[in-house]
């Protein structure tokens, strides 16, 4: 949740301190959507919530460090906007990288809410329920995949600015990097759970017989 509205909030400024654009649109309505998303999934799923409040045991000292270097993280995620803001360049690939960024933003949002409302009211767990169509015949995780896409637009738009700045690049790279080293782990560690939990279901073997691409 302080994740998705960590990213509305830094969209939120760029948008303000630089006159708006879609751009910074983009992470506004990235981090507004994912943050809302995920606060109303661990409210109305019993098992997120006890999931959540498992982990809630590290004593808040303790915290700190952890907390700075995600924060850390996240302001690389979202520096190629800054750089692509403050150049203002007018150059096709800052266009074709803010499309890929929205388009990105707008699978993972549409994968989410069917996944979420594929599982409501599911009371068998270990019963495989989907969901299988629309997204989900682009990628076995197209949630997972919209989010790589979010982000390596938002590369794409920022590099044509970064021009010789280090820090430009550096911070940028690390950024995409750590968020698609996270989500290519986190589709493989879920594989392999579906594919423990699942696998001999007709429904889940005629999937990802069909859907060959984890992402």
């Amino acid at each position: 949740v302080g994740y998705g509205f960590s990213v509305m909030a830094m969209g939120l400024c760029m948008f303000q301190v630089f006159g708006g654009g879609p751009l910074p649109m983009a992470a506004i309505f990235y981090g507004l959507r994912l943050g809302t998303f995920l606060m109303v999934r661990n409210i109305t799923i019993k098992e997120k919530a006890e999931a959540n409040k498992s982990r809630d045991k590290l004593p808040r000292l303790k915290r700190i460090p952890f907390a700075t270097n995600i924060s850390l993280f996240y302001a690389f995620l979202v520096t190629p906007i800054l750089y692509a803001l403050r150049s203002a360049k007018k150059n096709p690939i800052v266009k074709a990288g803010t499309a890929v960024a929205w388009m990105g933003a707008l699978l993972e949002a549409i994968a989410d809410h069917q996944k979420f409302w594929a599982k409501r009211g599911n009371t068998d767990g270990n019963k495989f329920v989907g969901p299988t169509g629309l997204t989900y015949q682009i990628s076995r995780h197209p949630n997972y995949l919209g989010e790589i896409l979010f982000y390596f637009g938002l590369f794409m738009a920022g590099a044509p600015s970064f021009g010789k700045s280090a820090i430009a690049w550096v911070c940028s790279f690390l950024g995409f990097f750590g968020i698609f080293t996270l989500m290519t782990n986190s589709t493989k560690r879920l594989e392999k759970a579906q594919a423990e939990k699942y696998g001999g279901q007709e429904k889940y073997d005629d999937w990802i017989a069909q859907v060959k691409y984890p992402l």
